[in-house]
């Protein structure tokens, strides 16, 4: 009895160690062994990066700490960057977010984040996996005298091949332009779009200097310029005419609607509505 219990004890100690051994190994495994085997979705197109990404005026400085700094030839690289699925941003619960080296530089169209949402559906059933994808950097000039380019993004973003499942239902629906090949990209988006707009608002402006509105007269337009340095509110929106001229402020509710929209790359109007009342009537379309 007693060599059996002894026999018992040795087998019991030996396996022990062994899974002892194991455990300290997977512990000390390197960080990349372990993402090797991480899943994730990655997108991958034909090359042509035709998928342009929207609010990137309003990252400027991400972009240049990323692809910086300006040249008089601007730049044009090609750097990975993840999608990020902001179910919880308060413009848009479809919202997708682009982010490289971890900033975010920019969204994608209200229309294309839907869509890719949609398509990426049966590949993610409800996990949070990363979305990988290969983004072009191009623009960014700095040639001295006034004649500086902002920076321009553009996605690789049609998938077909490297991952299997993720190439048969991840393509976006629909494609937008090329990037330009002049290396330029442009300092202010400009929509072309002539669809109905999805809001409609009737504001009254604050904080409106005195004598601003006088010669003003109702339909004319106005330009909505994101004002960040406002201590009080951090979606500020300023009024102005297509001169400089500041007309006063949107009130909180407003602009938070008006900025969310300028941020996600939609085209905003503006237009007098009352000049007695101060009052503006501002339209909000799809990108």
């Amino acid at each position: 009895l007693g060599c059996g219990l002894l026999f018992a004890g040795l087998v019991l100690f030996l396996v022990f160690g062994v899974l002892l051994s194991r455990r300290s190994r997977a512990a000390d495994a390197p960080e990349a062994e372990r993402s090797e085997t991480e899943e994730r979705v990655r997108l991958q197109g034909d090359g042509s990066f035709g998928l342009e990404v929207v609010g990137e005026s309003q990252y400027q400085e991400n972009i240049d700490a990323v692809a910086g700094p300006k040249t008089p030839d601007g730049v044009d690289v090609t750097v990975p960057a993840e999608l990020i699925l902001e179910d919880d941003n308060l413009y848009d619960s479809n919202a997708v977010a682009v982010r490289i080296g971890g900033r975010t530089v920019g969204y994608l169209a209200r229309q294309e984040a839907k869509d890719l949402r949609e398509e990426l559906k049966p590949v993610l059933q409800g996990r949070r996996l990363p979305i990988t994808v290969e983004a072009n950097i191009r623009g960014g000039w700095d040639r001295g005298g006034g004649d500086e380019g902002s920076y321009g993004v553009w996605l690789d973003a049609f998938p077909r091949g490297e991952d299997a499942e993720a190439s048969e239902t991840a393509k976006p629906k629909r494609r937008r332009r090329k990037a330009p090949s002049t290396g330029r990209a442009r300092s202010a988006r400009t929509a072309t779009t002539t669809n109905a707009p999805y809001q409609r608002i009737r504001t009254r402006l604050e904080r409106v200097p005195a004598a601003a509105w006088e010669g003003l007269l109702s339909g004319a337009a106005v330009s909505l310029v994101p004002f960040y340095d406002d201590p009080e509110n951090a979606d500020a929106i300023r009024v102005t005419t297509a001169e400089g001229l500041e007309l006063g402020f949107l009130p909180k509710r407003d602009s938070m609607a008006v900025s969310g929209s300028i941020i996600l790359g939609c085209r905003v109007e503006a237009r007098v509505a009352s000049v007695a009342a101060c009052e503006l009537d501002i339209e909000l379309f799809e990108s």
